[in-house]
This record gives structure tokens, C-alpha cells and sequence, in this order.
């Protein structure tokens, strides 16, 4: 950022901050700091690969496995869900999966951020050219993270596609591509990312088997609770997380709540929603 005088018309002692604009330089270098891949040596694993991963994993993997292989029958694919739900850590983990299952090589499985400050105004397509001449190979597959970001991000997925026939193309947004704005579903396979759900959680945290025990009854499969205030202190766990992937990541010692002081506050909580809210809707 430099500083240069106003014009004489607003005033001595006025001064204007210019920012110039990101030349192709600045893209590539924040592109390629959004893609360690291209740069690592031979078998590096994106750090993501080792966290736990969501349960809808497996279906978007296979979707997009399927569009690598096929690209001319896929459509652009569509990653919807809330902010903080996993998004950004799927992306990275099918990428990682795509490469160590052979499905596309590393350096052609390439990560856009929409949010990155350089790629602000600029056309999505000519950073995705940028990114491909740096890679030196063919893209297969064409990330767009933060896709809620730009106005119009359906419409940048069809012409991702337009320009890169040969690639398939999913993004991840914190918003439907039916809000103001966007030019709606038309062309676009959408898979929904919600928030962890209990079962998930427990999933996740190692604690399905041992917290559930599985029962059938007449063909039917019923679940008891070997331990319920265990049990209890997991669901207090898991609500005071607010169904946050990040939950899952806390120590072993505060994953089940803060027993009774927080059994207390969830009661308090639960009091004042109930109480003073009901009151105020009675006027």
C-alpha cells in the first residue's frame, strides 16, 4: 500500500491510500501456498488426512471419483452446508483420498479459495489458469472453497467446467446457489453437509460401541445404555458443541462435558429460554 496525495479540491494535509490491485505474481504465490502438493516431495499427506472424517465422506468421495473418471457425464458438484461444519477439512481429505488412491495424480487435484484476499474481483477462471500453468499438468479435479464468497458462484462452476472439460469441478459453499444472486440449481448436483448429528458424534469420538449396546428385537434393532450418565454427559458434550466438528478434537478429559457444573448451567440456560422467553411472547 503506498500513500499519495489527494486531490488539491479536498484539502491541505489530505492524504489517500492507494492498494493496487494483485498482479498475476501475487495470485500464484497465495494459490500455490493453498497447494502444498505441488511443491512437496513424493508421498507427502495433507495434514487433514489424519483427522476424523465426516460421515458423509464416503458418498461425496465416490461422487467424485465418478466425475474424475467421467467428466463429460458429471455436472459441477456442489458441497452446501453451514459455516464451521467441516467444509474446508472434506475438501482437503478428498484431495488427499483422490491421490492415494491413484484416482488423479496430486498435482492435478487444485484448490481454489474463494476467501483468500488476492483472489478478491478477480476472475475465477484466470486464477484457475494461473494455478494450472504453476501445476504443469492437466487439472482432474478443480476445488473451489469458500464459494459463497463470490456473487455468482454457480455460474463460475459452469464456466470452470466450459474452460476445463477434462476436470471435474465440486465446490463448497455456506449457502444454498439458490439465494440472491446465484443463477439457482440449474446444472449443478448439490450434496448436503449438516451439523453433527449425536450418532455421528459418538461415532467420531470412539464412544458408538462402548456408550450403545445393540439389540435385536423381532427384526428390529433397539439400543441400551450400559452406562447413562456416561451416555448423558456425552449428549451434554455434543450440545454444548453445537454440532461443531471441532468438538470431536477437544481433550479426551472435556469430550463427555464438565459434569455437574455444567449439568447446572444447561438447567440454567434451559430456565431462562423457558421462563423469561415465554413470559416476554405473554407480553
Amino acid at each position: 500500500m503506498t500513500l499519495r496525495p489527494a486531490d488539491p479540491a479536498e484539502g491541505r494535509g489530505v492524504w489517500r491510500a492507494a492498494v493496487a490491485a494483485p498482479g498475476d505474481d501475487d495470485i500464484r504465490r497465495r494459490l500455490l501456498a493453498d497447494n502444498p502438493q505441488l511443491s512437496a516431495p513424493p508421498g507427502w499427506r495433507d495434514p487433514a488426512a489424519h483427522w476424523p472424517r465426516r460421515q458423509i465422506f464416503d458418498r461425496v468421495f465416490n461422487r467424485l471419483t465418478a466425475a474424475v473418471a467421467r467428466p463429460d457425464a458429471s455436472p459441477p458438484l456442489a458441497l452446501a452446508g453451514p459455516r464451521r461444519v467441516g467444509k474446508t477439512v472434506l475438501l482437503r481429505q478428498l484431495a488427499d483420498r483422490l491421490a492415494e488412491t491413484g484416482a488423479a495424480d496430486p498435482r492435478a487435484v487444485l484448490l481454489l479459495d474463494a476467501a483468500a484476499p488476492a483472489l478478491v474481483g478477480r476472475d475465477i477462471v484466470e486464477a484457475a489458469d494461473i494455478l494450472a500453468a504453476a501445476a504443469g499438468v492437466e487439472p482432474r479435479a478443480l476445488l473451489l472453497d469458500g464459494a459463497e464468497r463470490r456473487a455468482d458462484w454457480p455460474g463460475d462452476m459452469r464456466r470452470l467446467r466450459a474452460r476445463f472439460p477434462q476436470a471435474a469441478a465440486l465446490a463448497a459453499s455456506a449457502l444454498r446457489p439458490d439465494g440472491d444472486g446465484a443463477a439457482g440449481l440449474a446444472g449443478l448436483e448439490v450434496l448436503a453437509l449438516p451439523p453433527l448429528g449425536f450418532a455421528e458424534y459418538l461415532r467420531l469420538i470412539g464412544a458408538e460401541k462402548t456408550l450403545l449396546e445393540p439389540m435385536r428385537f423381532g427384526g428390529r434393532t433397539l439400543y441400551a445404555a450400559p452406562d447413562p450418565a456416561a451416555l448423558d454427559r456425552a449428549f451434554l458434550a455434543w450440545l454444548n458443541g453445537g454440532g461443531f466438528p471441532e468438538t470431536v478434537l477437544l481433550p479426551a478429559s472435556s469430550q463427555y462435558g464438565g459434569g455437574r457444573g455444567t449439568e447446572a448451567a444447561c438447567a440454567r440456560l434451559a430456565g431462562l429460554v423457558l421462563d423469561e422467553g415465554l413470559a416476554a411472547r405473554r407480553g
